[in-house]
């Protein structure tokens, strides 16, 4: 299943570091200065991964979505 995901990271973090971590992974990262965005498509597998390795940069905020219209490929 194909979920949509929504990190934002609050600080200032290195973000390029993250960026190659999470880069196997398709999803975007956005440096904001003081928030970091993660965003887009991923299996709902990698999700957790995904969440986890945002999690070593600080506090975060994860929004996790799916929309059952459509069918995953």
């Amino acid at each position: 299943m194909r979920v949509t995901i929504f990190i934002t990271i609050n600080g200032r973090i290195n973000s390029r570091e993250l960026y190659e971590l999470l880069e196997p992974y398709g999803v975007n990262v956005t440096d904001c200065g003081e928030q970091t965005l993660i965003y887009g498509e991923a299996y709902l597998a990698q999700a957790s991964q995904i969440v986890f390795n945002a999690g070593l940069y600080g506090d975060i905020s994860v929004t996790i979505t799916h929309d059952r219209s459509t069918s995953d490929s």
